[in-house]
């Protein structure tokens, strides 16, 4: 099953991390930042944790303390309040695709490898031949601690909820700093520090040491902009995300009706 994190050790991590915010989370005063994968959480984690002064224990076991936490799980009742990261589902498949089965080097490649194997891709050149059978494949076998969990069904379960804010990934490209206010200010906090100074430090540009939209697609940070998948959506691939997550699209306003699939 295709899961986000490959080794006991981080499965553990993440199963002490929803044990936290479902029994201490208001006790320790934590801020969770919720996401799909390749949302933009841990760009906006990195962010909130310098404004807040507060640490991020990224890929790391948490500690009982306050923190800022990051999660892929669904939403749940006994969450204190939420920062949401939306980012369109579409340019999430373009994502995934290289995060998921790029070979990334000096790392272990045991998960790319065996993703590879099950769709029959020996490289990932052409992802517009290749995409439409891995968004069916993503959409159908990935998991989240052996629960199946798509962009559409953890989208809506995080909607509608008084204590959740959505922050999307578009708005944070164009002003960072107006998101991180706009989120103190959901969480009643206040920063010491400069938030476009803050949003300046963690750009794309300054983390990668690359320009907006040069992508390296082994590299975790790949190319930094939305609307990528205008770039490597065909009609199929478009048609067989509409089947899946079509009406969620909608639903968050990244499109007003299906006529974009047309447009391809």
């Amino acid at each position: 099953m295709l899961e986000p994190r490959g080794n006991l050790a981080l499965k553990y991590s993440s199963a002490k991390s929803l044990l936290i915010w479902h029994f201490l989370n208001k006790r320790l005063n934590s801020v969770l930042v919720s996401e799909f994968p390749k949302s933009g959480g841990t760009w906006f984690c990195q962010m909130l944790s310098k404004t807040l002064e507060i640490p991020f224990p990224r890929n790391e076991t948490p500690k009982f303390q306050e923190a800022i936490m990051h999660s892929h799980f669904s939403y749940h009742k006994n969450f204190n309040d939420v920062i949401y990261i939306l980012r369109d589902g579409r340019d999430i498949m373009v994502s995934a695709f290289y995060y998921f089965l790029a070979i990334h080097p000096n790392n272990n490649n045991t998960r790319a490898i065996r993703y590879r194997k099950e769709l029959g891709f020996d490289n990932l050149e052409d992802i517009k031949s290749k995409l439409p059978k891995f968004i069916e494949y993503f959409m159908e076998k990935y998991t989240v601690l052996g629960q199946k969990m798509t962009w559409q069904k953890h989208v809506n379960h995080h909607l509608n909820n008084d204590n959740i804010h959505t922050v999307k990934y578009e708005d944070l490209l164009d002003d960072a700093a107006t998101q991180l206010e706009q989120s103190l200010h959901f969480l009643n906090r206040k920063s010491k520090h400069c938030l476009n100074e803050i949003a300046q430090e963690f750009t794309f540009e300054n983390q990668s040491k690359r320009k907006a939209g040069e992508e390296v697609q082994t590299e975790f940070l790949r190319k930094g902009i939305a609307g990528d998948w205008k770039n490597k959506f065909t009609r199929e691939s478009a048609i067989i995300f509409d089947q899946y997550a079509g009406e969620t699209l909608i639903a968050v306003g990244y499109e007003k009706n299906k006529s974009w699939i047309d447009q391809l």
